[in-house]
């Protein structure tokens, strides 16, 4: 096999490593690097790319190097530096800045170069390389993975003799746990600094005193072992020392504590300040040793309602799972829990366009970034979701939502939606988007019936949510189905423009309105003809639920549900398509899924119409 690399004859490897040098790099000492490649004999070259204006002026004494000492075979190694990843004619590696040999001595070799290179602001790639001759594929020969990466996601720049014939990125391979040793001017032995809160993790409740997790971010040579931090707020000053325990000094690795925030009597936003002061008892060299931030101080605090979105069909066989879940969490938080069901593949799939396309059913994500089981949520539970969903529920929201919806005509809804936020957004990321849901969908046909791989299994007997759907048939047929999502203001994932302006004003309400004109609905066009063959025999089984985004990141921040008033006030105006019958009670026998005839199927819940005729 040929050489890998055209070695610069300038260099050679010199051992000595210094102890004020700064390790620097993707890796910041979270977790262990494990063992990945190509599995295959052949020369690697792997790099990683520096382009952080904290870098430029720094001179970049050598590399620290992950070795997998398992892989014996792997010869032939070389460290440099290139301002490019470039290949010669013959698919070699050529780096044109540093290259030296090295032989590897431990899990982490230091290499230094005998001439420091001083960083520019185009920034530069650094690499190592090495070649495994060969690979015994008949066995876990630690030969198929000798690079040391971590989970980084992008980050791992690879070239190979054989698998990667071009320079290329590669998520799979994870991200490579090669380090810079830096020194020169601004690097400090003792160096520490504090990132700003997330825009809802520094809100607090007046009269209360309250805990922010703040992060300390170090940029020192040698690892923290303790901070000192002063606090100022309204003209007052507090100071505080918190024990870290870095462990190790990487550039950049991160550490959460606790910051107290004294007590304010009156509500209004406050400006914080926090300054890092010493590190390890000592002055704080740190070039940024402060932060300011605004807080809010609030009388009283939003509400946050967590978006439950089900994915399901009448197909499904285990979608019961979710139809029980959806039910429960409704019976138990009725005033909080806000619950929508797409339907695919049967009567009631009328949203072509969904906020998600999950692989599998049933599926189910709350505020639409927390993918989770409909049932057993993240864990292995009975409604084990509701302990997510509260979770979810503790998380901050940054205003608070009203709802309000009114039939305007015998087709058209106004939902009328009022967001009022904690805090000033002067580049406000919120957005509303609106979806009509309804219960008590019910109908004939193959496209109407459940699924059930519940059915005799006993299993599920001792759950009780589960147990209802245990003694149904393996086909449910005219069951009434709630929750379902029959409309929305947006495809997809998508959020209105312009339903909140560009910039917040804090504790300002801000209203938007939006018209649902059912008239053209699948479910709901039948209701103006011919009611007694509708799925939606009774517009009091509409209601609609606002949802808030934030357009950064897609997630749900805040939810609110509306039933719609006005009914009676658009009855006379259609009674002539209705024959003076708007409210439709269909005679015959309801009963819930534990075999009880009830009164009426206008009450929440899950029924089946004709009972008698499905019941083990």
């Amino acid at each position: 096999m040929k050489k890998l690399l055209l070695v610069l004859p300038l260099l050679m490897a010199a051992w000595t490593v210094q102890a004020d040098d700064l390790l620097y790099g993707l890796y910041q000492g979270n977790g262990t690097p494990t063992a990945r490649g190509t599995k295959k004999a052949e020369a690697y070259d792997v790099a990683i790319h520096l382009a952080d204006p904290f870098l430029v002026g720094k001179e970049v004494r050598g590399l620290r190097i992950p070795i997998n000492t398992a892989a014996q075979n792997a010869t032939d190694y070389k460290a440099w530096l290139s301002s490019a990843l470039t290949l010669d004619a013959n698919k070699q590696n050529v780096p044109n800045i540093r290259c030296v040999s090295f032989t590897p001595s431990g899990s982490w070799t230091d290499v230094t170069f005998d001439e420091p290179y001083v960083i520019t602001e185009a920034g530069l790639y650094a690499g190592y390389s090495f070649e495994v001759p060969t690979v015994n594929t008949s066995t876990s020969d630690a030969n198929q993975t000798p690079l040391m990466c971590f989970d980084g996601g992008e980050g791992l720049y690879i070239h190979t003799s054989r698998t990667y014939r071009k320079w290329m990125t590669t998520p799979s391979l994870g991200t490579s746990a090669l380090l810079l040793r830096l020194g020169g001017e601004g690097i400090h032995e003792r160096a520490a600094s504090l990132q700003l809160p997330d825009d809802l993790a520094a809100y607090a409740s007046v009269g209360k005193q309250t805990t922010v997790s703040l992060t300390v971010i170090s940029h020192g040579t040698v690892p923290i072992k303790n901070i000192t931090y002063t606090l100022e707020i309204d003209g007052k000053t507090t100071q505080k020392r918190v024990t870290t325990n870095f462990g190790t000094a990487y550039y950049g690795q991160q550490k959460k504590i606790n910051v107290t925030i004294p007590a304010v009597q009156t509500p209004g936003t406050r400006t914080i300040t926090l300054c890092i002061t010493a590190v390890n008892g000592s002055d704080n060299e740190d070039e940024q040793p402060s932060v300011s931030f605004e807080m809010p101080f609030l009388s009283e605090l939003p509400k946050h309602k967590p978006l439950m979105e089900e994915y399901t069909g009448a197909w499904c066989q285990y979608c019961p799972l979710g139809t029980a879940a959806m039910e429960a969490m409704t019976s138990l938080h009725p005033d909080d829990f806000i619950g929508i069901a797409y339907h695919n593949g049967d009567e009631m799939a009328v949203i072509t366009s969904t906020p998600a396309n999950p692989s599998g059913y049933p599926a189910a994500y709350l505020d639409r970034v927390q993918a989770v089981s409909p049932f057993y949520g993240t864990g292995s539970t009975s409604l084990g979701i509701q302990s997510d969903w509260k979770a979810r529920q503790a998380i901050m929201a940054p205003a608070s939502l009203a709802l309000e919806a009114v039939w305007t005509s015998g087709t058209t809804i106004d939902v009328t939606a009022t967001a009022t936020f904690i805090r000033n957004f002067p580049n406000n990321p919120y957005r509303l988007t609106y979806v009509l849901v309804a219960d008590d969908l019910y109908g004939k046909g193959r496209y109407w019936s459940q699924q059930n791989a519940l059915s005799g299994n006993t299993s599920y007997s001792s759950d009780p949510y589960l147990s209802p759907w245990v003694s149904l048939p393996g086909v449910v047929t005219n069951l009434h189905f709630n929750d379902v999502a029959i409309q929305t203001s947006c495809n997809g994932d998508a959020a209105l423009e312009g339903s909140l302006p560009d910039a917040i004003v804090e504790n300002t309400p801000y209203a938007h309105t939006y018209t649902f004109d059912v008239a053209g609905n699948k479910l709901t066009q039948t209701c103006l003809n011919n009611p007694a063959e509708d799925p939606i025999d009774n517009r009091a089984n509409l209601r609609v639920v606002a949802i808030l985004i934030d357009t950064r990141t897609g997630e749900a921040v805040n939810a609110e549900k509306a039933n719609i008033s006005g009914l009676e006030d658009v009855i006379t105006g259609i009674e002539g398509i209705h024959n003076s019958q708007f409210i439709i009670h269909n005679e015959d026998a309801v009963y819930d899924l534990s075999g009880r005839r009830v009164g009426s199927p206008r009450q929440r819940g899950i029924y089946i119409k004709d009972n008698k005729k499905i019941m083990k």
